[in-house]
C-alpha cells in the first residue's frame, strides 16, 4: 500500500472510529433512560456492538499506522487497543459530520416518555449512514482484508438497522419494543 493510500485509509478509519465511539455513547445514554426492559436491552446490545466495532477499527488503524498492513478480522479482534476515549485524545478530530446525534439532545425527551421513537429514528439514520460509509470504504479498498473488515461492518450496520426498524414499527403500533421472542398470535 503506498503512502497516499495509507493516509486515505487512516483518515477513513479515524472517522469511523470516532463514529463508533459516538454510537457507543449514544446507545449507552439512551439505554439508561429507556424504562421499557426490551428497549433497554436493545440499546445496550447496540452499544456493545459499537464497542466491538471500535475495537476492530482501532486495531486496523494501529496496524496500518505502524506499517503492519491490514489485519485479519480474528487478528483485529484479539489485538490490544487503547480504551475508548484514550484513542480519540491521541488523534486529530476526523473531518466529516458525526453520524450520531448528541445523546444529550434526546435525553430530556426520553425522560418525559416522548423520545423513544425519536431515539430510534436517530439510530436508524446513523446506522444507514454508517452502512453507506463502510460500503464506500469497501468499494474503494484494494486489500482483501480491508474489504472483509468493511463488509463485516456493513453487515453489522444492516443488522442494527433491521433491529431498530422492527422496534420502531412495533413500538409505534404496540407501545412496547419488539424483540426476537415476539411471535405472531397464532404461534404464541
Amino acid at each position: 500500500m503506498d503512502n497516499n493510500s495509507t493516509d486515505v485509509a487512516l483518515a477513513a478509519l479515524v472517522y469511523a472510529i470516532q463514529n463508533e465511539e459516538d454510537g457507543t455513547r449514544f446507545y449507552t445514554e439512551v439505554a439508561k433512560r429507556v424504562s421499557d426492559r426490551k428497549g433497554r436491552a436493545l440499546f445496550e446490545s447496540l452499544a456493545r456492538d459499537e464497542t466491538n466495532h471500535f475495537h476492530i477499527l482501532v486495531a486496523e488503524y494501529l496496524s496500518l499506522r505502524n506499517g503492519g498492513g491490514w489485519l485479519s478480522l480474528e487478528g483485529a479482534e484479539k489485538a490490544d487497543v487503547p480504551a475508548m476515549g484514550q484513542f480519540r485524545a491521541d488523534v486529530a478530530p476526523a473531518a466529516g459530520e458525526p453520524l450520531f446525534a448528541d445523546a444529550d439532545k434526546v435525553l430530556a425527551q426520553l425522560d418525559t416518555g416522548t423520545g423513544n421513537l425519536e431515539a430510534i429514528d436517530l439510530g436508524l439514520r446513523a446506522e444507514r449512514r454508517g452502512y453507506e460509509l463502510y460500503r464506500q470504504a469497501r468499494d474503494g479498498a484494494t486489500d482483501d482484508l480491508a474489504q472483509a473488515a468493511y463488509q463485516l461492518l456493513m453487515n453489522e450496520e444492516s443488522r442494527h438497522f433491521e433491529w431498530l426498524q422492527k422496534s420502531r414499527e412495533y413500538l409505534a403500533n404496540n407501545k412496547t419494543y419488539w424483540d426476537d421472542s415476539e411471535l405472531p398470535f397464532f404461534e404464541g
